[in-house]
Parts: C-alpha cells; sequence; structure tokens
C-alpha cells in the first residue's frame, strides 16, 4: 500500500507541485485546497536506498473519484478517518528481508495491509486530524 507518489520533475513547482502532479498523474484526482505537510520521512532500514518522503495534506471533496490512472497503481482504496483510527483494524506485519524477519506496526482494512512509510504518514497525519475526543 502507497499513497500517491513519486520524483520532482525539473518543471516542478517545488516538492507541493511535484505531489500535485503526481497525484493526477497516478489517480486522475485534481487536488483541493493545500493544508500543509507534514513532516518528512525516511526508512528506518538500509535495505531501502536512503530517499526522503515529504507527504502533503490536501482537501478534496468526499465526492473525488479516482481512477487507475498508471502502470504504477493497481488499485485504489478509499478508507474512512474513523477506520483507519479504530483501535480493531490496528496490528503488525510480518516482513521477510534476507532472511531476517520483522514485525511492523500496521492497519488492516478490507484486506489490506498498511505498513512502512506509508503507515508512518498516515500516522503523522491521524496524529493531527483527529480531535482529541474520540472524534476524527
Amino acid at each position: 500500500m502507497a499513497l500517491p507518489g513519486g520524483r520532482m520533475d525539473p518543471g516542478d513547482p517545488g516538492l507541493s507541485g511535484a505531489a500535485i502532479r503526481e497525484t493526477g498523474e497516478e489517480t486522475g484526482v485534481t487536488l483541493g485546497r493545500p493544508l500543509g505537510c507534514l513532516e518528512p520521512l525516511r526508512p528506518y532500514t538500509a535495505h531501502i536506498p536512503p530517499i526522503a518522503i515529504h507527504p502533503f495534506v490536501h482537501r478534496i471533496a468526499s465526492s473525488t473519484l479516482a481512477v487507475v490512472n498508471s502502470d504504477e497503481v493497481a488499485s485504489i482504496h478509499w478508507f474512512s478517518l474513523a477506520d483507519l483510527l479504530a483501535p480493531a483494524n490496528r496490528g503488525s506485519h510480518l516482513w521477510s528481508y534476507r532472511g531476517v524477519r520483522s514485525r511492523f506496526p500496521c492497519i488492516r482494512l478490507d484486506g489490506q495491509v498498511v505498513w512502512g512509510l506509508t503507515y508512518r504518514a498516515l500516522t503523522q497525519f491521524l496524529e493531527v486530524a483527529h480531535t482529541g475526543d474520540g472524534n476524527p
């Protein structure tokens, strides 16, 4: 599971512009009002190339339709904030790489597993989005 993203192109007006372009290219979604940028993320493991991910948050209408618009996208899933926040949907994901097995926190919804950098970006977002009174 991953959020739309990619690399900056020479014509992009900064990282936010790259995020807007990549989202449109991958899902056909035109992003609405920008709400902000989360803290940059880097992989914890040395097995992944040293990259930095800069997550941006935009408002879009709840009626927005997304489509698989790129061979980089296998499927699209929408999840409610309530489902992303629900403790019943939290768990751990077992990852094996070159004989080393590790467990990572995850969110499981509709047969999908959100873990790794995507989980960390969503967790950051959910901490900001949650009002603290039990209601997203």
